[in-house]
């Protein structure tokens, strides 16, 4: 069934540049999982009512509702946005085709899945669980290739390195584990976090993993030396509220201080920080020209600053929750959806860099080199606050 979107009465006078393009309704559940296709045509949204919904973004209609048997943990589409992979409270894996919404693989753990990544080439996706394993799927058949084993407790988090070499693995054990595919040989255990590693993010040349955990730290690790290179401590280490430029050199953390620190990702020192929101952090993001960075406050606020000078040039208000953020940006364009968690719907929003970036020349997406609103790697150094964070 075809389910038309509504069109949302603006919710109060927009900031100049924004333009609320859907609101798409019809979670009865929290929504846990906010996903963009890969090709960027599709908005996935996971909620806790059993239900994966599919939004066509080219008209906001919604045009596939995927269901399942329980709570949606997580969601990961197939880098070529054919498939979608869902885990499940009652450790199902189940693995979709998209285009006619039908099970193409119903998978199983032990426990709660609690994390899906797909490889670079896309033939296979991970898979791991409370149950300690970490489980590497064949696509095309739905055939287990191998598990891995070794983790002392759940695990949380997965990331693929870009070059589909290793699979970094975080877990409620405290440890990072990388594994070389399609081996399954246990290469490294990074052992420096006092807390569950929740998030896990690799360097776009796979030499850095970044990694997050609940004492409240962020790492950066050497992947080749197996060496910590920065600590960061005092933030969330959820993956909402880590986020690396496009171009790998800044890295933006939330803080527990509502604010949100800049880190260079080469030196550790801290460029700046962004000031204005009254309560937590709940998620930030760049988005993919690099030139803005959006982040969503339990303030019930969206703040929008360009990365140029830092500056904020916008603030939308949308009610939020405590735990979720719900923050995400179109792959390619400066279109980024949200979650109101007042509502419980979806709002997409189109932002226009040339009246966002007042003195800017135009911006074409896709051209690095043309760029007339500078890029991070072409902006003038910022000054660096040595102080204490």
């Amino acid at each position: 069934m075809v389910e038309k979107r509504t069109l949302q009465p603006t919710l109060e006078k927009l900031p100049p540049g924004v333009i609320l393009l859907y609101t798409l309704p019809g979670q009865s559940g929290i929504i846990y999982n906010l996903v963009w296709s890969p090709d960027g045509r599709t908005l996935a949204s996971g909620s806790t009512d059993s239900m994966i919904r599919l939004w066509d973004i080219q008209c906001g209609e919604l045009c596939q509702t995927l269901m399942h048997t329980s709570i949606v943990s997580s969601v990961a589409w197939s880098p070529n946005s054919q498939l979608l992979a869902s885990g499940l409270w009652d450790l199902v894996i189940r693995l979709w085709d998209v285009q006619n919404g039908t099970v193409r693989w119903s998978l199983k753990h032990q426990s709660v899945v609690s994390s899906i990544a797909w490889s670079p080439d896309g033939r296979i996706f991970a898979s791991g669980a409370g149950d300690r394993t970490i489980r590497l799927w064949d696509a095309p058949s739905g055939k287990l290739q191998r598990t891995l084993e070794g983790h002392q407790d759940g695990i949380m988090s997965l990331a693929w390195a870009p070059d589909g070499s290793i699979l970094a693995s975080g877990s409620d054990d405290q440890t990072i584990r990388l594994w070389a595919v399609p081996s399954g040989k246990l290469c490294e255990i990074f052992e420096e976090h006092y807390g569950e590693v929740l998030s896990l993010v690799w360097s776009q040349d796979g030499q850095i993993l970044c990694s997050g955990s609940m004492g409240e730290t962020v790492h950066l690790w050497d992947v080749q030396s197996g060496e910590l290179r920065q600590k960061f401590e005092g933030y969330y280490g959820n993956s909402e509220t880590i986020a690396w430029s496009p171009d790998d050199r800044i890295l933006a953390l939330g803080a527990w201080n509502e604010t949100i620190h800049l880190i260079d990702v080469k030196t550790g020192l801290k460029l700046n920080t962004l000031e204005g929101h009254t309560n937590r952090i709940l998620c930030i993001r760049f988005s993919p020209d690099g030139h803005l960075l959006a982040s969503k406050s339990g303030d019930h606020t969206i703040r929008l600053w360009r990365c140029d000078n830092w500056a904020l040039v916008a603030v939308l208000h949308e009610p939020s929750t405590p735990v979720f953020g719900g923050l995400t940006f179109h792959p390619q364009e400066n279109i980024l959806a949200t979650r109101d968690g007042g509502e419980n719907v979806i709002r997409v929003w189109r932002l226009d860099n040339t009246i966002l970036l007042p003195g800017a020349r135009r911006f074409e997406a896709g051209t690095d080199r043309d760029a007339e609103v500078p890029l991070l790697k072409n902006t003038p150094k910022l000054l660096i606050d040595t102080a204490t964070f």
